[in-house]
């Protein structure tokens, strides 16, 4: 498993991220680990994007993500001053939180570490994007566009920045948002949650973001306006090493 840098050509060579010796000049290691996918970019000290890394996760278990995790680590093309990791199941979150807490037995990049909610990496995605201000939901779908395991789906209030609600699917649950069944649920749970009365707006992130008609579907579905972020498949990742930036 290694990492692209973003530049043509990019010849980067590989470097670990807990060596001493190498210093990172502010950039930022962002981790976002889904039902389906390892998804991690690292942001550089001007906030732009100058390496990213997609990893199928065959195997969705929290020692199966921790491996992943920690094999992706150890293939970033340059040092960086912090790593933020998050995850949308909270017991994987939970396990990966174990792994790296300081300790004899921890990563050598432990130290680095900042683990994030996922729905706060969620939060960012709302921020980062052009709004019509208030309340927007966002929505983060798998490779099949289904909603992400866990806390995939939030009401953030843009202008603050609180995170008004979430709402959580299981594996496989629903339907694809481009089928009227799998569109209509997710639907139903956007307006039902804590401030799903006052959404304005929804964004779409997510590998499934870029599923053709996944935008038409779901705003016939939702009745209200639906975008896809910037970059969906990156998204998330760049919300989570925003957050461990603060």
């Amino acid at each position: 498993m290694t990492y692209g840098a973003n530049e043509p050509d990019s010849e980067a060579p590989t470097v670990g991220v807990g060596r001493h010796e190498s210093a990172g000049n502010g950039s930022v290691l962002g981790v976002a680990v889904t039902d389906d996918a390892i998804i991690s970019i690292v942001r550089g000290p001007a906030g732009d994007i100058v390496a990213s890394n997609i990893v199928d996760l065959v195997a969705g278990t929290p020692q199966d993500a921790f491996d992943a995790v920690a094999e992706l680590i150890d293939s970033v093309p340059m040092a960086v001053d912090a790593i933020g990791i998050a995850a949308s199941r909270e017991p994987t979150g939970a396990f990966l939180a174990e792994q790296v807490a300081l300790g004899p037995s921890a990563p050598v990049w432990a130290a680095k570490v900042r683990m994030v909610d996922f729905p706060v990496a969620l939060a960012e995605v709302a921020r980062a994007e052009p709004t019509r201000g208030g309340v927007v939901a966002v929505v983060d779908l798998d490779g099949a566009g289904v909603p992400s395991s866990g806390r995939s789906i939030i009401t953030v209030d843009v202008q603050s920045g609180a995170i008004v609600g979430t709402a959580s699917f299981n594996d496989g649950s629903p339907a694809p948002i481009t089928e009227p069944d799998g569109a209509n649920a997710v639907a139903d749970a956007v307006t039902t949650m804590p401030g799903g009365a006052a959404v304005v707006q929804v964004i779409c992130t997510g590998a499934g973001a870029a599923v053709p008609g996944v935008a038409p579907a779901f705003e016939y579905a939702v009745a209200r306006p639906v975008s896809i972020a910037t970059a969906p498949e990156l998204a998330v990742a760049t919300g989570v090493a925003v957050s461990a930036h603060r």
